[in-house]
């Protein structure tokens, strides 16, 4: 579809390290590496929906990182990639009325070597650079005449639920030279049917929880690393899908960590909880179930691990994912849930 979409949102896989405060473990995960990581696909695909943005048109890139190689540095280079045709809108033009206008983006920053964790290392220009850095991700002399002013960034100080956030609007005044498309076979296109072909420590997933095998029949491994449970009719198709790269399919039930770990996704814990035979806490009368699910930690006897905790809520109840380390539960709980909990 060559530039042929009036509006598109362009928001992009990121390292997430605005959501730190909803998700504290986050922080315990965060790495330098991640953002550069990211960098080089996010420019490809607002290239991409720039492509696709009908002249007139307006795109909103998005993440939820407040890291500038992330944000700042892929507008710039959007920006100097596709010349005058295209420019930023100020954000108080596109945000609702009533919504924080959020602090200005920024028009310089400096890029952390990979290595900056042990060594805090940093480039200010480009020159001889390690992989992954790209000269992209630098700010420019040009890029300070692009107004980079007008993006959006989102603290929690703008507002009681805010986290962290990034946005900025482009508008495309005339036809753009395609760029270099997209590849998607660098970074999508297969799921592996985990019956048919096991993962690296997924036999000890399946001791450790007491995976009954039957369940498993319709559980596939995503490249992200993240076990999704998919419907019959997607194994039949799948194999016809040729080059169709699929991001993300199924339910999200368990998601390995950098560490080599697990960790129970909350939007699949009430899936894991009917196939698992271990590491099920029912019914923890002694917490106030209001309390534990917004204090989010508490005490534990558990072993330390991913734990699946039934908690009751209003007149039914649920399976909610948790982790225990040291002796301490950390919840983690669906919004829905929470809303349900305010109601009773």
């Amino acid at each position: 579809f060559p530039e042929g979409f009036d509006r598109i949102l362009v928001d992009v896989p990121c390292s997430s390290d605005g959501t730190m405060r909803k998700e504290l473990k986050r922080l315990q995960r965060w790495k330098v590496s991640s953002a550069l990581n990211h960098h080089g696909l996010q420019l490809r695909l607002l290239c991409r929906g720039l492509e696709l943005l009908k002249p007139g048109g307006r795109l909103v890139y998005s993440t939820c990182s407040l890291n500038p190689i992330e944000n700042e540095a892929v507008v710039q280079a959007a920006l100097l990639r596709f010349g005058p045709e295209l420019s930023l809108l100020p954000a108080e033009d596109v945000l609702p009325p009533g919504c924080p206008r959020g602090s200005p983006g920024l028009d310089d920053w400096f890029v952390p070597d990979p290595s900056f964790e042990s060594t805090a290392v940093v480039h200010h220009e480009v020159g001889h650079l390690p992989a992954p850095l790209e000269a992209s991700m630098f700010a420019t002399p040009q890029g300070r005449q692009l107004h980079l002013q007008r993006c959006a960034r989102f603290w929690p100080i703008h507002g009681p639920y805010f986290g962290g956030f990034f946005l900025a609007a482009f508008a495309k005044t005339a036809s753009c030279a395609p760029t270099k498309p997209l590849a998607f076979n660098e970074f999508t296109p297969h799921f592996v049917n985990v019956a048919e072909s096991a993962p690296e420590g997924f036999d000890d997933l399946v001791q450790f929880f007491g995976l009954e095998p039957s369940e498993l029949r319709y559980w596939v491994l995503s490249p992200s690393g993240t076990i999704c449970e998919v419907s019959p009719r997607y194994l039949e198709v799948e194999r016809s899908l040729g080059n169709l790269a699929i991001l993300q399919v199924g339910l999200p039930l368990l998601h390995r960590l950098r560490t080599g770990h697990w960790k129970i996704c909350p939007e699949g814990a009430q899936r894991v909880a009917a196939a698992a035979t271990k590491r099920k806490m029912w019914h923890p009368v002694k917490w106030d179930t209001a309390t534990a699910l917004l204090q989010r930690s508490l005490p534990c006897d558990a072993a330390d691990g991913p734990l699946l905790v039934q908690v009751a809520v209003a007149d039914s109840s649920c399976w909610l994912s948790g982790d225990v380390v040291n002796g301490m539960l950390s919840l983690e709980t669906p919004s829905d849930v929470l809303q349900r909990i305010r109601l009773v």
